[in-house]
């Protein structure tokens, strides 16, 4: 295949990505130096061209073995992708490139840095996608065949699934998410209520007059005070409505026809309304699998999960880039179900565990509120009112609270003797940790001079790979018999 271009359509997302950085350099010469309008255009013109020559100076190509991508306008750069060390195929396509066939790609082959071990294509033709997923499925599939192929719109990646898995007589492991479940997790996000206050606060700034808030206040302390309380409830339902629909309709356009399909040795994620997002992730690059739920979705037995890869930090990405979400909201149960299918020696039943010991909750509540009381303190010093004071008091409840709560949940538990489970918690989220044998790296334990001394409890820490290097999982003054168990259970080998 010769040497191709990018589509001009990419000269457009080059620019947007080099706009923000001639606005930071433009801005701080004005601090500095008094430009005219004729040098503002002089820049102008000179990054325009800048721009242009960026985009003319890459290339890609495809030959039999791999791909080869080359860029760089001062210092040229070759980069040469082997396409058997392919791991995760991000495939972006948004609603004004359709018409056109035109979609952006990036490939990664799971290395530690992600600047070095990731090609990004945008606006190249859908076929040229179709082929490298060809390739990388089938490297000895010639590739003017596999052109043909994509080019003739023949192959079909969804379908080609389906048959490899109807043909091995499997049950049908594709997980496809419901308008009703994406409803369900936009309105049990935790960010909801921070959301909430947002409109509040949006609400006293366009109030500025107070027009709203008298009328309000003049019905309440009105003789039909019922009809004043039910008007000051009915503004705080049209703002939790705002907020909910607002959330609905993002997570709407972000998960929808969000579909996971299983493969052999890979999981396909699909999802997006105006940007139609295609991510191919190979099973044997996910460290960790974690079920996160936060207090409402617990309390429904809800969960949300997500997994850890290998140099999987997509910049482009925000959903993907840190925690590719493997399914935006589902029962407990059926989340066990699906990953058992999905990943060896998952297990396929709710692991609930022991709660954590008294110690545990009463030691991190402590530790919240002792940071939280030494921002409190500062804070109380400068502004010495009755509000600042309710403020406080309200934050520390709040803190010490969810100290309390993770000290509840934090708990370390080895299944089936091939998968660690540490359960933990951020805020009042709780995250169960899921981590196959082989997957650690190392395991490590921390415990200060007080901890040596006058109990049994110490920090211990998972250390697996990730896409920029390495990611710790800890669980925090677990029992040393606990650790004990689970170092001796990590150095005996697999039999």
């Amino acid at each position: 295949m010769r040497v191709n271009h990018l589509h001009p359509l990419a000269i457009l997302s080059e620019m947007i990505r080099q706009l923000r950085e001639f606005l930071v350099i433009g801005f701080s010469l004005l601090v500095f130096v008094s430009i005219n309008w004729w040098q503002w255009l002089g820049l102008g013109l000179a990054w325009l061209l800048f721009s242009l020559i960026s985009f003319w100076r890459k290339t890609y190509q495809l030959t039999e073995t791999e791909l080869i991508y080359r860029s760089g306008v001062i210092f040229r750069r070759v980069r040469h992708m082997p396409f058997n060390k392919i791991q995760n195929i991000h495939r972006n396509q948004w609603f004004f490139l359709r018409p056109f066939d035109l979609e952006s790609l990036t490939v990664d082959s799971g290395g530690h840095s992600h600047h070095k071990n990731q090609i990004m294509l945008p606006s190249i033709p859908t076929w040229v996608a179709e082929t490298l997923e060809i390739k990388r499925r089938d490297q000895g599939e010639m590739l003017t065949d596999a052109v043909n192929q994509a080019q003739a719109g023949e192959f079909n990646f969804e379908a080609d699934q389906t048959n490899q898995s109807e043909s091995r007589n499997r049950v049908d492991d594709t997980y496809r998410a419901s308008i009703g479940s994406l409803f369900a997790y936009a309105v049990t996000m935790t960010a909801v209520f921070f959301q909430f206050f947002v409109f509040l606060s949006f609400y006293g700034h366009f109030d500025r007059d107070e027009v709203i808030s008298r009328w309000l206040g003049h019905l309440i302390k009105s003789e039909a005070a019922g009809s004043g309380i039910f008007a000051a409830a009915l503004l705080v339902v049209a703002g939790i409505l705002v907020v909910v629909l607002f959330n609905v309709l993002r997570t709407v356009a972000m998960y929808y026809r969000f579909t996971v399909t299983h493969d052999q040795n890979h999981l396909t994620i699909e999802r997006g309304l105006f940007e139609h997002k295609l991510i191919h992730v190979t099973i044997d690059r996910v460290q960790t699998v974690q079920i996160h739920q936060n207090l409402l979705r617990r309390l429904f037995g809800l969960a949300t999960v997500k997994v850890r890869l290998i140099s999987d930090a997509n910049e482009s990405d925000e959903v993907s880039k840190r925690s590719p979400t493997l399914i935006p909201i589902i029962g407990l149960t059926a989340a066990c179900e699906y990953l058992a299918k999905w990943f060896p020696h998952f297990p396929g039943r709710i692991i609930l565990g022991e709660k954590g010991r008294y110690y545990q909750s009463l030691t991190m509540a402590r530790n919240g509120l002792v940071i939280a009381w030494l921002l409190f303190g500062w804070l109380l010093i400068l502004f010495p009112t009755c509000w600042a004071i309710g403020t406080a008091l309200i934050l520390s409840l709040i803190v010490g609270g969810a100290g309390w709560y993770k000290g509840q949940v934090t708990n370390a538990k080895i299944i089936d003797d091939h998968v660690l489970a540490m359960r933990t918690a951020r805020g009042y989220e709780k995250i169960v940790s899921y981590i196959a044998k082989d997957k650690i790296q190392s395991l490590s334990v921390h415990q200060s001079w007080w901890l040596s001394k006058h109990n049994r409890h110490a920090i211990l820490r998972a250390i697996v790979r990730s896409e920029t290097g390495t990611i710790v999982v800890q669980c925090r003054y677990l029992p040393i018999e606990r650790i004990e168990e689970i170092f001796a259970w990590y150095q005996t080998p697999d039999k």
